[in-house]
């Protein structure tokens, strides 16, 4: 009887191992077929091999050589083809790109970006520490597919800030306090939506990782652009840049007078949630690239009292995550659902988000697919169901699934805003009510990262493990 068991368990083995090693060369496959089309995307749209067409990147070339030539300043100029909107910060990193001709920067640009978006890929799981599989991360690559090709396509730097905040947590798991501050201030000096990572420093006492959090925005935003512009050019560039970009997108300048694009039947522009209450609650341009003006508001209050909706709405949501994780989750270590809720929070709750900015929805749409996947019961299919909801919301609204008519219905309510809020409720299982997935072994002997919670730590004791 065991004579025939033993072929039996190796031919099975067999099998199971020729279904993975297929599965492993379609995920392959999807891989280098999305890293093709991106590449394709970026060089048409950037003008690798016509020069009749830019995207964004030549501004940020545009603002390279204005470094070198000490004058970037000049590059702020709104009636130049393609002027710099960001952070002197950005142009002082990125100067050796002024250095070459526009279709050779343009190339190192684009190799620079797949090489990090393969990196995040390929480094998930460690950074997520949870039961993420080539099934899960090749599922939320096509969830994301249509917002990384926007970031490639307009030439943007949404996908290093991607990389720079997951090479944060990562630094962060090996106790790299230094790297990890210098990584996640990166990130924000590039693009300052990630400056959203600060309250989740704070309220677990990450001081330690704070202070270096902010001495890397001190670094990167004051030290090196104000020794490279100097003091004066620098300041003159925070200015230009805050005029026409921090201060109308904050919502810091108040009153109709002072702020002409929130007058009545002007666009305002972005997914986040800042720009669904003006929509709803404000007679405001829904749409943009075209010269119609539809609003689908339901009321219409003063740009102060939308600004006060969004920032309540906003603070409620973040500080209720906050207290969940604060109450649930590991008292000192990022948890894969902690990371992913902190970059989803990013774009959804920033004054100005547009489609490019949720890039770093990634993690939330792998680990979402990773938990519904594992999960068991009647839960299960809930799961899926937003998933595929968020699926939707980011996939089919654009023209091309929808034709323009709905398209423009649809992107008027903020959908990738409602996808994150999706993703973010499947990701909130394993804190609110435990994993309850595939595997029951307990977290506190060796690592286990089927389970929600970490393993104890070197010198934690046993009762301090949350799940002890």
């Amino acid at each position: 009887m065991n004579s025939h068991a033993a072929p039996s368990t190796r031919s099975t083995s067999g099998l199971i191992q020729k279904i993975s090693q297929r599965q492993h060369v379609i995920y392959v496959l999807v891989l280098v077929v999305v890293c093709g089309l991106l590449f394709h995307k970026a060089q048409r749209s950037g003008g690798l091999l016509n020069p009749d067409k830019q995207n964004d990147f030549l501004a940020y070339h545009q603002a390279a050589v204005s470094v070198l030539e000490s004058d970037l300043p000049r590059a702020y100029n709104l009636e130049l083809p393609k002027p710099y909107q960001y952070p002197p910060s950005l142009a002082t990193l990125i100067v050796p790109l002024g250095l070459l001709p526009y279709q050779v920067g343009l190339l190192i640009w684009i190799a620079l970006q797949l090489f990090l978006f393969l990196w995040v890929f390929r480094s998930l799981d460690e950074i997520l520490g949870m039961p993420v599989k080539g099934i899960d991360k090749t599922l939320g690559l096509l969830l994301m597919f249509r917002l990384f090709q926007s970031d490639f396509a307009n030439g943007n730097a949404n996908t290093l800030v991607l990389a720079f905040l997951m090479g944060g947590f990562l630094f962060f798991k090996r106790e790299k306090m230094l790297l990890s501050g210098a990584f996640f201030s990166l990130a924000a000096a590039i693009k300052v939506f990630p400056i959203l990572i600060a309250p989740w420093l704070l309220y677990k006492k990450r001081f330690k990782l704070a202070g270096f959090f902010l001495l890397g925005l001190i670094v990167w935003g004051v030290l090196i652009p104000g020794t490279i512009l100097g003091p004066k050019s620098m300041a003159t560039c925070y200015g230009k840049w805050s005029d026409t970009m921090l201060s109308p997108s904050a919502g810091i300048q108040g009153g109709e007078e002072a702020q002409p694009e929130m007058a009545r039947g002007t666009y305002v522009a972005g997914q986040s949630l800042r720009s669904f209450w003006f929509h709803l609650l404000r007679d405001t341009d829904a749409t943009a690239h075209d010269d119609d003006v539809f609003t689908v508001n339901v009321a219409h209050l003063s740009v102060s009292s939308v600004e006060w909706v969004y920032r309540i709405t906003g603070a409620v949501l973040l500080l209720s995550l906050l207290v969940i994780f604060w109450r649930k989750g590991h008292p000192t270590l990022w948890t894969g659902p902690e990371i992913a809720i902190a970059c989803l929070l990013m774009p959804v709750l920033s004054p100005l988000a547009r489609k490019a900015h949720f890039v770093v929805l990634f993690p939330a749409a792998v680990l979402a697919f990773a938990i519904a996947r594992t999960s068991k019961g009647a839960r299960r299919k809930p799961l899926f169901i937003l998933w595929g909801f968020a699926f939707c919301l980011i996939v089919f609204s654009s023209p091309g699934a929808l034709g323009p008519w709905l398209s423009k219905r649809v992107m008027a309510f903020s959908p990738l805003t409602w996808a994150s809020i999706s993703l973010a409720l499947i990701i909130m299982v394993p804190p609110l009510w435990g994993w309850r997935g595939k595997s029951n072994k307990a977290p506190c002997s060796k690592i286990d990262p089927k389970v929600f919670n970490p393993p104890c730590q070197d010198g934690e004791a046993k009762s301090d493990c949350p799940t002890s």
